[in-house]
């Protein structure tokens, strides 16, 4: 991919998803790498305001959207210079439901680095047990979704050794709902299986990092993130 071209193509992913951007879907995460952070470790938090619409498979007439919001901790492991491993931990609260553990694992590629620009590819997993009341229906469920997709992100650089990365691309998230409402069982799938994502990353001195997230599918969630290097 010719370097000049890539500019283009990020801004087109942008234009995709700003208009269509209005889901359950978990947070992509920055594209800063270890070889960003000059061999340090690294961890944030992420809280997520999620929405996801599901469309019932088999059982009683369960109806979604899943509307929850998320607070959880996310331990990166370096693999190498341009990946990582990462841990998400923390708890979910359903709307009209209790509070509950949420719980994700996830591997972020580097795949094309320049000075202006670079290419990230991210694969993902979630899963928490939900007790919530629907319309006076008493649910219970365990929800579970993966995800994959493709990040373009560009390298800004500011006064005081800083960057902005705004990044977007298009993603793929199976979700799957297995459980019960009022004692029947059901089980429910993803309206929209494709989707697209836009952020926009701070990477601070020291190599610490804030950062802001939108995610569409068939509804938009959105997050925000701190992460610090030690």
């Amino acid at each position: 991919m010719k370097r000049s071209f890539c500019p283009v193509l990020l801004a087109a992913t942008f234009l995709f998803v700003i208009p269509v951007a209005q889901v359950l879907a978990a947070d992509a995460g920055d594209p800063i790498f270890p070889l960003d952070v000059k061999d340090r470790a690294r961890s944030g938090v992420v809280f997520e305001s999620i929405k996801r619409g599901v469309d019932l498979t088999s059982g009683t007439d369960f109806s979604g959207p899943v509307k929850a919001d998320a607070l959880y901790f996310r331990f990166n492991t370096d693999v190498g210079q341009m990946a990582t491993l990462d841990l998400d931990l923390g708890a979910l609260n359903p709307k009209g439901g209790d509070y509950s553990y949420f719980v994700g694992a996830g591997a972020r590629f580097l795949a094309y680095d320049t000075e202006a620009m670079r290419v990230s590819l991210l694969a993902q997993i979630h899963y928490s047990p939900i007790d919530a009341k629907k319309d006076g229906v008493d649910l219970e469920y365990d929800y579970i979704e993966a995800e994959g997709g493709v990040l373009f992100s560009l390298k800004l650089p500011v006064e005081n050794q800083m960057t902005f990365m705004p990044y977007a691309g298009p993603m793929l998230s199976l979700v799957r709902l297995d459980g019960e409402a009022d004692e029947v069982d059901f089980d429910a799938e993803e309206k929209n299986l494709f989707g697209a994502v836009a952020g926009l990353a701070l990477k601070l001195k020291e190599n610490h990092s804030l950062r802001g997230e939108i995610r569409y599918f068939d509804n938009v969630s959105f997050s925000v993130a701190a992460a610090i290097a030690f």
